[in-house]
């Protein structure tokens, strides 16, 4: 039940409604950008395979290599063998991030 206590209502009600609407649908154009940012990112590693700067006539991005690293798995280390360091590591797979990306000015 709802504790009138607690009830905003007139002016102040109507700015709490459109704040949890415009908090609402933010959320839901977070998880489309997020989607449209991976997909964008798909295509982007797909065309521009190697570390380097790619270029268009309206766009620029530098690629940066990063090598696999090593891993250490502490929690597994803590719990199961504490003398036995290299037994809990792992190597990561290599990986193209993406670095800067701008659209060029049209002056």
């Amino acid at each position: 039940m709802l504790d009138n206590s607690k009830l905003i209502d007139g002016k102040d009600g109507q700015r709490l409604t459109q704040a949890i609407k415009d908090y609402s649908d933010a959320l839901l154009l977070e998880k489309d950008a997020k989607v449209t940012k991976e997909k964008a990112s798909k295509v982007i590693k797909e065309l521009c395979t190697k570390a380097g700067q790619y270029e268009t006539m309206d766009a620029v991005v530098n690629m940066t290599q990063y090598k696999g690293q090593t891993k250490f798995d502490d929690k597994k280390f803590a719990l199961e063998h504490p003398d036995l360091y290299e037994q809990y590591c792992y190597k990561t797979s290599d990986s193209i991030r993406i670095g800067q990306m701008r659209i060029k000015s049209k002056v």
